[in-house]
């Protein structure tokens, strides 16, 4: 039968085609598309076409079928162990049809993937590309219908489209499904508003993601910053991995044994990302120039703040780019001379001993980043660092004498 569907619709018999789909219960036509992604037997893509063709938009149970086959296909879409070539080509129909549904369809669409998300049931991202599409075109409907808390109520196309973005950033988000919705934003039309939130909460979830699963989400983070907020996005990762790096210190000083474990974890990820941001600035350098402001920020309320293994070998790493070269190495350098004053200061006075935070072991600092010997792209910043720091408290002399 579902040979003979593909063969009506390249004959052109639409009436026929339209008839025999007619005839066919729902369970049968998902259970022929099913198998035909599946098995290859039938061309999947012809037989969706097919069945779209047969399904007028103009008629109650044509729709209807539309928004079955779309919704069963996206299920299908959604399953892992798809051909990665068939799944491209469904989502290409896919695609085409979404200009076909009203209102009303769209917004189911919408409450679809909303379910999808809030149980964390995205297997294959292959589903998810269909999303920004759906979103692109409701947002252009006036009088959208919305489910939920706002059961019976109406909303313009733009608010729905902020609605559901609210909607998906306020629900808890699998640590599985993170990767993929960072990478399905990008193609998201969002406002400033929207995307600073959407930002927050990629943000936020660091915390719940494996590290080894960190470098590739933070790539994408990188990548949905081009469209605005990269300071939002750096000042995120710095303060998560100082947080990691302080919980390293701590543990170094109360268990000997749990801070290599660690750290043997952290270092590597460290390194990736750093590779990352430094590629990532070496073709956009509104990146560098803004993780300058951030070294900046840090730097004028705590050295300490700067001062940390991953922001060092971060700013070590994009010193190694011409153009940031300068304002770094002059960050650094007042960081450290700060550091070693604010050190000289608490050990000749108890009330500044007792009353000021403790400062960073420069000394340490700089050879635990030494011994990384797996972050080759620091260690050129590293030794023109110390030269620097040579030269800038070399003893001063008036001349030669005799």
């Amino acid at each position: 039968m579902d040979k003979r569907l593909v063969s009506l619709h390249a004959d052109g018999s639409g009436d026929v085609l339209e008839a025999t789909l007619d005839k066919l219960g729902e369970d049968q036509l998902k259970k022929f598309l099913s198998d035909a992604i599946r098995t290859s037997v039938t061309d999947p893509v012809q037989l969706l076409k097919a069945a779209f063709a047969g399904s007028p938009i103009g008629k109650r149970n044509g729709l209807e079928r539309r928004q079955l086959l779309f919704r069963h296909a996206l299920d299908c879409l959604n399953d892992e162990g798809r051909s990665d070539k068939v799944c491209g080509d469904i989502v290409g129909v896919l695609l085409l049809e979404v200009d076909s549904f009203g209102v009303d369809q769209l917004a189911e669409l919408c409450d679809y993937f909303l379910g999808k998300i809030k149980a964390g049931d995205v297997a294959n991202a292959r589903c998810l590309e269909l999303f920004p599409k759906v979103l692109s075109t409701v947002q252009w409907m006036s009088n959208v219908p919305v489910s939920g808390d706002c059961d019976g109520g109406t909303m313009s196309g733009v608010a729905y489209k902020s609605h559901v973005i609210n909607k998906i950033c306020s629900c808890k988000w699998s640590s599985s499904i993170v990767i993929h919705l960072t990478n399905m934003f990008r193609d998201v039309s969002m406002t400033n508003d929207e995307l600073r939130f959407v930002l927050e909460k990629i943000v936020r979830m660091f915390e719940n993601i494996e590290l080894s699963e960190l470098p590739p989400l933070i790539y994408q983070l990188l990548l949905l910053s081009n469209k605005g907020h990269k300071r939002l996005a750096l000042d995120g990762l710095c303060s998560f991995f100082c947080k990691l790096d302080r919980q390293c210190a701590e543990e170094q000083g109360t268990d000997e044994a749990l801070q290599p474990a660690m750290t043997t974890e952290l270092r590597p990820t460290q390194g990736t990302v750093i590779l990352h941001i430094t590629f990532a600035a070496k073709q956009d350098q509104e990146l560098g120039r803004e993780f300058i402001k951030t070294l900046k920020s840090c730097q004028q309320r705590s050295s300490s703040a700067v001062l940390s293994p991953f922001v060092l070998a971060l700013a070590l790493s994009l010193a190694r780019i011409r153009r940031f070269e300068e304002p770094v190495f002059e960050i650094l350098i007042a960081a450290i001379t700060r550091s070693y004053r604010d050190a000289e200061r608490r050990k000749a006075s108890r009330w500044a001993y007792e009353t000021t935070p403790p400062v960073s072991n420069i000394a340490s600092l700089l050879m635990e980043v030494c011994q990384l010997s797996s972050w080759d792209h620091v260690t050129q910043g590293l030794v023109q660092l110390g030269f620097m720091l040579m030269d800038a408290n070399a003893p001063k002399t008036s001349g030669f004498t005799a």
